[in-house]
C-alpha cells in the first residue's frame, strides 16, 4: 500500500515539476523541436535517399525507379517539414507545449504518454514512407509468387482454395516471362529502400520503447521498499533463516 502511495506522490511531483518547466520554456522547446526535425531531415532522410540513388556499395539499382522513389519520399518529407515550420511560426507548437505543461499537474506518467503521442506525430512522414514501401514490397513478393505459379503450370482455385494444374497458352507464358523478368530486376531497388525505411522505423520504435520503460518505472518501481531497505531493513519481511534445534533425550 505504502509503495503505491509513494509512487503516486512522486508521479504527481515529477509531473508538476516537468509541467512547470515545459510551460515556462515552451518557446525555447518549440524552437529546439523544430531544429531537431530539420536536423533529422538534413542528416538522415535527405543524405540517405541521395546515397541510395547513387548505387550504394556497388549495387546497381534501377535508375528510373530509384529516382522516382527518391523524389516521392523527398516530397513527403519536405511537405511535412514545411507544415511543421508553418505550425511553429503560427505559434501552434508553443500552444501545444503550453497545454502539455498545464496537464503536468495530472502526473508524470500522463506527460510521458503525451510525449509518446507527440513524437509519433512529429515522425509521421517516416511512418508513411515505411508503410508505402512495405506495401510495394508485399505487392512485389505476391507478384513473384503468382508468376512463379504460372511457370509451373499451376493456377490458384479461389473457390476450392487450392492450387490446381492448368494449361496456359504460349502468349500467356511469354507475357508472364516478361513480367517476371521486370519484377526480378526491380526487386533489389525495392528491397534496398524498404531496408532503409525499416531502419528508420526501428530507431523510432526504440525511442518510443525507452519512453515506455520510463513510464513503467514510474508506475511499478519499488521506491518505498528500497528506501525502507536503506533506512530500516528490519521492517521488511524476509530473510528467514531456518535453525536446527536439538532436543535433549532423557
Amino acid at each position: 500500500f505504502w509503495n503505491c502511495v509513494w509512487l503516486f506522490l512522486n508521479d504527481a511531483i515529477f509531473g508538476y515539476t516537468f509541467g512547470v518547466y515545459v510551460l515556462y520554456n515552451r518557446h525555447y522547446l518549440a524552437a529546439r523541436i523544430d531544429e531537431a526535425i530539420q536536423l533529422g531531415f538534413d542528416s538522415l532522410v535527405d543524405p540517405g535517399l541521395a546515397w541510395l540513388d547513387s548505387w550504394p556499395v556497388g549495387l546497381k539499382l534501377n535508375a528510373q525507379l530509384s529516382g522516382f522513389f527518391r523524389l516521392a519520399f523527398l516530397q513527403i518529407s519536405v511537405s511535412f517539414l514545411a507544415g511543421v515550420q508553418l505550425i511553429s511560426r503560427a505559434g501552434v507548437l508553443p500552444l501545444i507545449l503550453s497545454i502539455i505543461g498545464i496537464l503536468g499537474c495530472l502526473s508524470m506518467s500522463f506527460l510521458l504518454a503525451m510525449c509518446t503521442d507527440l513524437f509519433t506525430l512529429l515522425t509521421v512522414n517516416v511512418s508513411i514512407s515505411y508503410r508505402l514501401m512495405a506495401a510495394v514490397q508485399r505487392f512485389q513478393w505476391s507478384a513473384l509468387y503468382h508468376l512463379f505459379t504460372l511457370f509451373r503450370g499451376k493456377r490458384r482455385n479461389f473457390l476450392r482454395r487450392r492450387i490446381d494444374s492448368w494449361e496456359y497458352e504460349i502468349d500467356q507464358l511469354i507475357l508472364g516471362t516478361v513480367l517476371f523478368t521486370l519484377v526480378v530486376f526491380l526487386l533489389p531497388t525495392v528491397l534496398v529502400y524498404y531496408a532503409f525505411f525499416t531502419c528508420l522505423r526501428v530507431g523510432m520504435l526504440s525511442i518510443q520503447a525507452c519512453i515506455e520503460v520510463m513510464l513503467a518505472c514510474m508506475n511499478y518501481f519499488p521506491l518505498f521498499a528500497i528506501l525502507l531497505r536503506l533506512k530500516d531493513p528490519e521492517r521488511l519481511p524476509g530473510a528467514c533463516m531456518p535453525r536446527r534445534s536439538v532436543m535433549n533425550e532423557d
